[in-house]
């Protein structure tokens, strides 16, 4: 079966399940280079090594990428239909839920606007907007990740200065409230984003049990470091755990529970793209 075949029967397939379904491409969009520019200081592979989905949207990094090695992006967009479906399915749960406990911030930061003083959330997001002025410029000017980011973390580390400041001199006691808006910014664990990623995730440990016959232990590993590291902002600070759940879902793979229930729809349909493209490997099909 040829690899790009099977890409092209995937794309196919998701769009009939999910109509709203697109695949674009980050290097294609202004968007995504203005998220680039915003993830660079935390996350400099943003644009040409992620495949991020925004809504039933799934933003591939270029279409050379993707014609280039088929086969890896068949099975990121395998991954990325679960997350689809998800949202689909759960979009309230799915996306507060990804996105906490940082969006705690949010009111919290709203609230001492409102309690306390404006001019120090002026301070706090004014001097953001300055340092990554100055972080587009020297994207322009220079390669070094040096040269880029100690200017960026040196005005946003005085930005952060003279909000607490300001705040002390404005605003009393609500500097607490102020101060403690900053705390949900940790990257504290997440089980609610490692419960949607574990789904995704899952489909990745599927995926190669159905065409190869197991997954190996690289494959393990390099999952759980994807729970415990920033990649995404430690959901899951616990390699045992994490290693735990993957071993559970490759045992659910082996005994085709992953298969059955109430939200193994995404993981059925690609198994059944698979089958019909005689990718499954016989051994692994239960009867």
């Amino acid at each position: 079966m040829d690899a790009q075949n099977l890409y092209s029967d995937l794309v196919s397939d998701t769009k009939k399940v999910h109509p709203s379904f697109c695949v674009k491409y980050k290097d294609e969009s202004r968007l995504q280079r203005l998220l680039g520019l915003l993830a660079y200081p935390f996350n400099s592979r943003y644009m040409d090594r992620y495949t991020t989905t925004l809504g039933s949207t799934v933003y591939f990094p270029s279409r050379k990428k993707v014609e280039e090695d088929p086969t890896m992006y068949t099975k990121i967009l395998a991954h990325e239909r679960v997350h689809i479906w998800d949202g689909e399915k759960q979009p309230i749960r799915y996306n507060l839920g990804y996105a906490a406990p940082q969006i705690i911030a949010l009111p919290l930061f709203a609230l001492y606007g409102i309690i306390g003083s404006l001019v120090p959330l002026a301070i706090f997001v004014a001097t953001p907007v300055i340092a990554y002025m100055v972080l587009w410029l020297t994207t322009k000017l220079t390669t070094s990740m040096i040269a880029r980011l100690v200017p960026f973390f040196a005005l946003v580390g005085l930005g952060a200065g003279a909000y607490c400041y300001a705040s002390v001199q404005l605003s009393g006691w609500w500097t607490l409230l102020a101060a403690g808006a900053f705390v949900p910014l940790i990257p504290w664990p997440s089980p609610w984003r490692a419960h949607w990623e574990q789904r995704g995730y899952g489909m990745n440990l599927a995926f190669n049990y159905w065409r190869h016959g197991g997954v190996s232990e690289s494959t393990l590993k390099s999952v759980t470091t994807s729970f415990t590291s920033m990649s995404y902002y430690r959901m899951d600070p616990s390699e045992k755990r994490v290693r735990s759940r993957l071993d559970k879902t490759v045992k659910n793979c082996e005994t085709g529970d992953i298969l059955h229930g109430p939200d193994s729809d995404p993981y059925r349909q690609v198994h059944k793209v698979l089958l019909d493209n005689g990718l499954v490997k016989e051994e692994t099909i239960i009867a």
